[in-house]
């Protein structure tokens, strides 16, 4: 995948998660904190493990590059890795999340009115935990 194509998928990643915000707005507090009936995360705890997860991925990626990696190019084997992921996400089967994304990190109730600094992270603009 070339520099412009990277470049394209980020802008459309952007986009899709400030539409999924925007739509959040549409809500009420009390319908984004609403658990479903399983006993799943409500919509803003499903929300704030996308920002935990999207974090910690951020971090990982600094850290690797911060050792100026010599970088070579993708072979057969990264496409195949590539394809497993994708498969394994794809299955419509639950996955118990990781410790550092997982529920002990999740709000209980979350609000777009409370003060920021109530969560573990720094919100984006209109979302606050």
């Amino acid at each position: 995948m070339n520099k412009s194509a990277i470049i394209t998928r980020n802008d459309r990643y952007t986009r899709r998660v400030e539409q999924l915000l925007s739509a959040m707005e549409l809500f009420s507090e009390a319908n984004l904190n609403q658990k479903p009936a399983d006993g799943g995360w409500s919509a803003i705890q499903t929300i704030h493990h996308l920002l935990l997860t999207e974090e910690l991925s951020m971090a990982y990626i600094r850290k690797k590059l911060s050792f100026q990696p010599a970088l070579s190019a993708a072979g057969p084997g990264a496409v195949w890795r590539g394809f497993l992921l994708w498969a394994y996400l794809s299955t419509p089967f639950k996955f118990k999340a990781p410790k550092n994304v997982g529920d002990e990190n999740l709000p209980a109730y979350a609000s777009w009115l409370t003060p920021a600094s109530a969560g573990k992270m720094p919100a984006p603009p209109g979302l606050i935990f």
